[in-house]
């Protein structure tokens, strides 16, 4: 009986790190970036996209809030500010191409770097993240440090999409985020 109690406490881990969802199918991702894009709240939801900087030949996934993709769109396309919310639906790949630097600039493609990313979700225990906002025990967080707020903030809500939850920046205290898991619908 002792082995065995050995034997399934040290699968624990293992068991839980299978409920990250590590292989989000491209549709599902779709699906939540197209349900970020169509929210016009003032607490709006954040989007992870694939960006390339033309100029520089730079290429990265980010996140930003989904307002601030169609700013860029707008400012990249010149287009009416009112299409840049269809026309984002159009990438079903989340890939967009800037060459205007007012444009990387709304999306801030340059916050943080891949490196910044692996190394913020190296202090962070994802699987028990993901169960404890699954099962309705954690619903939002809040960024305090003034020095890397809007960098955290980013980065903690990249990590969450990327495994199905949807996150939205508080609509008055910038600070603030809330997240709930991505559902989808037949």
């Amino acid at each position: 009986m002792r082995i065995f109690r050995l034997v399934f406490v040290g699968l624990i881990p293992l068991i839980l790190s299978f409920t990250l969802n590590s292989d989000l199918s491209e549709k599902t991702k779709y699906k939540m970036f197209v349900k970020a894009i169509d929210d016009n709240s003032t607490a709006p939801y954040y989007v992870v996209i694939k960006v390339k900087d033309m100029k520089a030949g730079i290429e990265k996934e980010i996140c930003t809030e989904a307002p601030f993709l169609c700013g860029a769109i707008y400012k990249e396309l010149n287009c009416n500010i009112f299409q840049s919310d269809s026309i984002a639906k159009t990438h079903s790949d989340r890939y967009f191409e800037f060459n205007n630097d007012s444009a990387l600039w709304n999306i801030s493609f340059d916050l943080y770097s891949a490196k910044d990313l692996a190394d913020y979700k190296s202090t962070i225990n994802m699987v028990s993240l993901i169960n404890d906002i699954k099962s309705g025990e954690i619903k939002g967080k809040t960024f305090l440090d003034k020095n890397n707020r809007l960098k955290n903030q980013r980065m903690f809500s990249h990590l969450l999409i990327n495994q199905g939850i949807m996150v939205r920046r508080g609509c008055i205290a910038g600070n603030m985020i809330s997240f709930e898991e991505f559902r989808t619908t037949k």
